[in-house]
């Protein structure tokens, strides 16, 4: 039995609204995601400066944990949703965020600015 014009174009409809909503999910997701990364990168930093020791009983390449996922999350918007506009933009700041939390690891880490404990006694406990 065929299906009549009007609920032919309503299961459409309903296909359509479906999509629209994941990808809505999926840019929120992202947003949700660059944002944490964002508060991550200022609590290092707030960290960096109150710490004044060097030294840190946390490993801070722990923050990779929240670094990676946001990077991921980026890419993978931008490749499968196909989005443009604010939801492309969405992307690439959670990319941006990602490359550039990681960035601040290594160069807290090379800089001796932020240290494990263990790894700070090994460097010959610099900025002492």
């Amino acid at each position: 039995m065929p299906l009549s014009e009007c609920a032919k174009s309503e299961v459409e409809t309903q296909f359509t609204r479906k999509k629209v909503n994941l990808k809505n999910i999926a840019t929120g997701g992202v947003i949700l995601s660059a944002f944490s990364g964002l508060a991550v990168i200022a609590a290092i930093l707030v960290y960096v400066i109150m710490n004044d020791s060097g030294h840190t009983g946390l490993n801070p390449y722990s923050a990779l944990m929240v670094f990676g996922p946001v990077t991921i999350a980026g890419i993978l918007h931008l490749s499968f949703i196909r989005c443009c506009g604010i939801a492309r933009w969405c992307s690439i700041l959670a990319i941006v965020v990602g490359i550039m939390g990681s960035g601040l690891l290594v160069y807290l880490d090379h800089s001796n600015t932020l240290l494990q404990y263990e790894v700070w006694i090994q460097r010959g406990m610099p900025w002492e």
